[in-house]
């Protein structure tokens, strides 16, 4: 039963780090997200914490083949699963109460003038 919950809350942790990664590649590539899968593959089934698989690219694919090459290409790939980890540590430590959130902005005081305000209203019509 407590290896359950235990398994079950990796899950949880596991979908927030593969959204963080899923998120960071879209931004590298520039390609739409197709979403964060679960599904118990062999290198991931039994992990003792929070896991993802990365598809980067398909070799079968010859203009992505040559794109994961390329070195410019391995390091965007490294820097933005590097930037998805720490979003990810980041929020997790928040979360646990390790890392404190940063303090919003200190509103600017600007000197006292006067200001106008508008309103809007809409109307909507009944029956419609």
């Amino acid at each position: 039963m407590l290896w359950d919950l235990a398994q079950q809350e990796y899950l949880n942790e596991s979908s927030r780090l593969a959204q963080a990664v899923q998120e960071e590649m879209n931004r590298i590539t520039g390609i739409q997200s197709r979403g964060v899968k679960q599904a118990p593959f062999k290198v991931l089934v039994g992990a003792t914490m929070p896991a993802a698989l990365v598809e980067v690219a398909f070799i079968t694919n010859p203009a992505e083949e040559s794109k994961i090459k390329s070195e410019e290409f391995q390091k965007t790939v490294v820097d933005a699963l590097t930037t998805a980890v720490e979003r990810y540590k980041t929020d997790y430590e928040t979360r646990i109460g390790i890392v404190q959130p940063a303090p919003p902005p200190a509103p600017t005081t600007a000197p006292a003038t006067p200001t106008t305000t508008a309103t809007t209203t809409t109307a909507k019509k009944v029956g419609t």
